[in-house]
Protein backbone atom coordinates (compact mmCIF):
# COMPACT_ATOMS: atom_id res chain seq x y z
CA UNK A 1 0.00 0.00 0.00
CA UNK A 2 1.48 3.39 -0.99
CA UNK A 3 1.38 6.59 1.07
CA UNK A 4 -1.52 8.13 -0.88
CA UNK A 5 -3.82 5.16 -0.45
CA UNK A 6 -2.88 4.78 3.24
CA UNK A 7 -3.63 8.46 3.89
CA UNK A 8 -6.96 8.19 2.10
CA UNK A 9 -8.06 5.16 4.10
CA UNK A 10 -6.84 6.67 7.38
CA UNK A 11 -8.91 9.78 6.67
CA UNK A 12 -12.03 7.63 6.17
CA UNK A 13 -11.33 5.81 9.43
CA UNK A 14 -10.98 9.06 11.37
CA UNK A 15 -14.16 10.49 9.89
CA UNK A 16 -16.11 7.39 10.82
CA UNK A 17 -14.80 7.36 14.39
CA UNK A 18 -16.60 10.67 14.91
CA UNK A 19 -19.93 9.32 13.64
CA UNK A 20 -22.32 7.91 16.22
CA UNK A 21 -23.18 4.23 16.05
CA UNK A 22 -25.72 2.13 17.88
CA UNK A 23 -25.64 2.75 21.65
CA UNK A 24 -26.09 -0.10 24.12
CA UNK A 25 -28.21 0.97 27.09
CA UNK A 26 -29.32 -0.97 30.15
CA UNK A 27 -32.59 0.11 31.71
CA UNK A 28 -30.72 0.45 34.99
CA UNK A 29 -28.98 3.45 33.40
CA UNK A 30 -32.21 5.20 32.41
CA UNK A 31 -33.03 8.04 34.74
CA UNK A 32 -36.58 8.86 33.65
CA UNK A 33 -36.10 12.38 32.27
CA UNK A 34 -38.59 13.12 29.48
CA UNK A 35 -37.18 16.62 29.06
CA UNK A 36 -33.68 15.19 28.53
CA UNK A 37 -34.08 12.00 26.49
CA UNK A 38 -31.20 10.02 25.05
CA UNK A 39 -30.48 11.48 21.60
CA UNK A 40 -29.70 8.56 19.35
CA UNK A 41 -28.90 7.35 15.87
CA UNK A 42 -29.60 3.83 17.12
CA UNK A 43 -29.81 1.99 20.44
CA UNK A 44 -30.07 -1.50 21.90
CA UNK A 45 -32.11 -1.24 25.10
CA UNK A 46 -31.87 -4.23 27.43
CA UNK A 47 -33.30 -5.23 30.80
CA UNK A 48 -30.74 -7.22 32.75
CA UNK A 49 -30.72 -6.27 36.41
CA UNK A 50 -33.14 -3.42 37.13
CA UNK A 51 -35.62 -4.12 39.92
CA UNK A 52 -38.88 -2.24 39.93
CA UNK A 53 -40.55 0.14 37.49
CA UNK A 54 -38.27 1.78 34.91
CA UNK A 55 -38.67 4.60 32.41
CA UNK A 56 -36.43 5.35 29.43
CA UNK A 57 -36.74 8.24 26.98
CA UNK A 58 -35.28 8.58 23.48
CA UNK A 59 -35.42 10.95 20.56
CA UNK A 60 -33.83 10.90 17.09
CA UNK A 61 -30.69 12.90 16.42
CA UNK A 62 -32.30 15.00 13.68
CA UNK A 63 -35.70 16.67 13.42
CA UNK A 64 -36.39 14.93 10.10
CA UNK A 65 -35.89 11.45 11.52
CA UNK A 66 -38.43 8.87 12.64
CA UNK A 67 -37.79 6.01 15.06
CA UNK A 68 -38.41 2.32 14.46
CA UNK A 69 -38.55 -0.05 17.43
CA UNK A 70 -38.73 -3.83 17.60
CA UNK A 71 -38.02 -6.42 20.33
CA UNK A 72 -35.42 -9.13 19.84
CA UNK A 73 -36.01 -10.65 23.29
CA UNK A 74 -39.30 -10.60 25.16
CA UNK A 75 -40.20 -12.84 28.11
CA UNK A 76 -42.95 -11.41 30.32
CA UNK A 77 -44.52 -14.65 31.48
CA UNK A 78 -46.80 -14.70 34.50
CA UNK A 79 -45.22 -15.91 37.73
CA UNK A 80 -46.92 -16.22 41.12
CA UNK A 81 -49.92 -14.28 39.89
CA UNK A 82 -47.96 -11.28 38.59
CA UNK A 83 -48.27 -9.93 35.04
CA UNK A 84 -45.33 -7.77 33.90
CA UNK A 85 -46.09 -5.14 31.25
CA UNK A 86 -44.04 -2.99 28.92
CA UNK A 87 -45.39 0.01 27.00
CA UNK A 88 -43.90 2.31 24.39
CA UNK A 89 -45.49 5.73 23.99
CA UNK A 90 -44.64 8.52 21.58
CA UNK A 91 -44.89 12.18 22.58
CA UNK A 92 -43.88 15.66 21.44
CA UNK A 93 -43.59 17.78 24.56
CA UNK A 94 -43.50 17.77 28.36
CA UNK A 95 -45.43 19.56 31.09
CA UNK A 96 -45.10 20.13 34.82
CA UNK A 97 -47.07 17.87 37.10
CA UNK A 98 -47.30 18.30 40.86
CA UNK A 99 -46.58 15.33 43.08
CA UNK A 100 -49.25 15.15 45.78
CA UNK A 101 -47.97 15.37 49.31
CA UNK A 102 -49.66 15.70 52.67
CA UNK A 103 -47.53 18.75 53.39
CA UNK A 104 -48.56 21.58 51.02
CA UNK A 105 -45.12 23.11 51.47
CA UNK A 106 -43.53 19.97 50.03
CA UNK A 107 -45.43 19.76 46.74
CA UNK A 108 -42.80 19.04 44.07
CA UNK A 109 -43.23 19.73 40.35
CA UNK A 110 -41.85 17.17 37.91
CA UNK A 111 -41.73 16.88 34.13
CA UNK A 112 -43.97 14.32 32.44
CA UNK A 113 -44.83 13.69 28.77
CA UNK A 114 -47.74 15.91 27.78
CA UNK A 115 -49.37 14.08 24.88
CA UNK A 116 -48.51 10.39 24.97
CA UNK A 117 -49.81 7.99 22.35
CA UNK A 118 -49.44 4.23 22.87
CA UNK A 119 -47.65 2.50 19.98
CA UNK A 120 -46.59 -0.81 21.60
CA UNK A 121 -47.79 -2.85 24.56
CA UNK A 122 -46.84 -6.34 25.68
CA UNK A 123 -47.67 -8.21 28.87
CA UNK A 124 -47.91 -11.72 30.28
CA UNK A 125 -50.81 -12.61 27.96
CA UNK A 126 -49.49 -11.49 24.56
CA UNK A 127 -45.70 -11.20 24.77
CA UNK A 128 -45.05 -14.18 22.49
CA UNK A 129 -47.08 -12.67 19.65
CA UNK A 130 -45.40 -9.27 20.09
CA UNK A 131 -41.87 -10.62 19.76
CA UNK A 132 -40.22 -9.27 16.62
CA UNK A 133 -43.10 -6.86 15.91
CA UNK A 134 -41.86 -3.53 14.50
CA UNK A 135 -43.51 -0.21 15.35
CA UNK A 136 -42.71 3.30 14.14
CA UNK A 137 -43.26 6.80 15.41
CA UNK A 138 -46.10 8.42 13.50
CA UNK A 139 -44.22 11.64 12.65
CA UNK A 140 -40.64 12.82 12.49
CA UNK A 141 -38.82 14.19 15.54
CA UNK A 142 -41.15 12.49 18.04
CA UNK A 143 -39.76 11.27 21.34
CA UNK A 144 -40.57 7.88 22.84
CA UNK A 145 -41.06 6.64 26.37
CA UNK A 146 -40.37 3.00 27.27
CA UNK A 147 -42.20 2.13 30.48
CA UNK A 148 -41.64 -1.22 32.18
CA UNK A 149 -43.63 -2.41 35.19
CA UNK A 150 -42.46 -5.81 36.48
CA UNK A 151 -45.53 -6.19 38.73
CA UNK A 152 -43.34 -7.42 41.60
CA UNK A 153 -41.56 -9.98 39.44
CA UNK A 154 -37.93 -10.62 40.30
CA UNK A 155 -35.37 -9.05 37.96
CA UNK A 156 -34.28 -12.51 36.80
CA UNK A 157 -37.84 -13.53 35.87
CA UNK A 158 -38.30 -11.08 32.99
CA UNK A 159 -36.27 -10.35 29.88
CA UNK A 160 -36.56 -7.85 27.08
CA UNK A 161 -34.37 -6.19 24.50
CA UNK A 162 -35.37 -3.63 21.89
CA UNK A 163 -33.51 -2.26 18.89
CA UNK A 164 -34.31 1.40 18.20
CA UNK A 165 -33.19 2.98 14.94
CA UNK A 166 -33.51 6.45 13.49
CA UNK A 167 -34.35 6.84 9.82
CA UNK A 168 -35.54 9.35 7.27
CA UNK A 169 -38.13 8.85 4.57
CA UNK A 170 -36.69 8.98 1.08
CA UNK A 171 -38.22 8.72 -2.38
CA UNK A 172 -39.24 5.17 -3.23
CA UNK A 173 -36.10 3.00 -3.54
CA UNK A 174 -33.88 6.09 -3.61
CA UNK A 175 -32.34 7.17 -0.30
CA UNK A 176 -30.47 10.44 0.39
CA UNK A 177 -26.67 10.41 0.50
CA UNK A 178 -25.05 9.03 3.67
CA UNK A 179 -28.05 6.78 4.31
CA UNK A 180 -28.87 3.15 3.54
CA UNK A 181 -32.26 1.85 2.40
CA UNK A 182 -33.48 -1.16 4.34
CA UNK A 183 -34.31 -3.83 1.77
CA UNK A 184 -37.70 -4.61 3.31
CA UNK A 185 -38.85 -0.96 3.18
CA UNK A 186 -39.00 1.12 0.02
CA UNK A 187 -38.60 4.47 1.78
CA UNK A 188 -36.86 3.83 5.15
CA UNK A 189 -33.30 5.16 5.07
CA UNK A 190 -31.08 4.63 8.12
CA UNK A 191 -27.80 6.51 8.69
CA UNK A 192 -24.81 4.84 7.04
CA UNK A 193 -23.13 4.76 10.46
CA UNK A 194 -25.62 2.09 11.59
CA UNK A 195 -24.63 -0.37 8.87
CA UNK A 196 -22.15 -3.20 9.39
CA UNK A 197 -21.97 -2.82 13.18
CA UNK A 198 -23.31 -6.36 13.95
CA UNK A 199 -26.70 -4.93 15.00
CA UNK A 200 -29.72 -5.34 12.71
CA UNK A 201 -31.09 -1.80 12.62
CA UNK A 202 -33.09 -2.86 9.58
CA UNK A 203 -35.65 -5.42 10.71
CA UNK A 204 -34.64 -7.76 7.89
CA UNK A 205 -30.93 -7.46 8.75
CA UNK A 206 -30.06 -6.05 5.34
CA UNK A 207 -27.78 -3.43 6.93
CA UNK A 208 -25.56 -6.31 8.10
CA UNK A 209 -25.48 -8.16 4.76
CA UNK A 210 -22.13 -9.77 3.99
CA UNK A 211 -21.96 -8.27 0.51
CA UNK A 212 -22.65 -4.78 1.86
CA UNK A 213 -20.08 -5.09 4.61
CA UNK A 214 -17.19 -6.33 2.47
CA UNK A 215 -14.47 -3.73 1.97
CA UNK A 216 -15.07 -1.51 5.01
CA UNK A 217 -12.97 0.08 7.72
CA UNK A 218 -14.77 0.29 11.08
CA UNK A 219 -18.05 -0.12 9.22
CA UNK A 220 -17.60 2.65 6.63
CA UNK A 221 -17.58 1.71 2.93
CA UNK A 222 -14.20 1.97 1.22
CA UNK A 223 -14.54 3.38 -2.33
CA UNK A 224 -13.71 0.85 -5.01
CA UNK A 225 -10.82 2.87 -6.39
CA UNK A 226 -9.24 2.99 -2.91
CA UNK A 227 -9.33 -0.81 -2.76
CA UNK A 228 -7.74 -0.98 -6.20
CA UNK A 229 -4.95 1.41 -5.16
CA UNK A 230 -4.33 -0.54 -1.97
CA UNK A 231 -3.99 -3.79 -3.90
CA UNK A 232 -1.20 -2.48 -6.13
Amino acid sequence: MNYVSFSYLYMFSCIHSAVAKTMKIDTQDCFGLPEKPFIIFGAVVSHTRAIGRTLCYFQPSDQNQYLSIYPTKLDLRRRFGTCPVIQINEFTSVRDELIDNTDVNMIIPMKVPDDTKLIFQANCTNYASMLDKTVHTSSSNLKIQILFDPANSAASDVTYQFIISSYVLGPSYNCPSNTFRCWDAATNCIPDSLTCDTIANCHDGSDENGYLCTGRINGIPIPLFAIIIASK
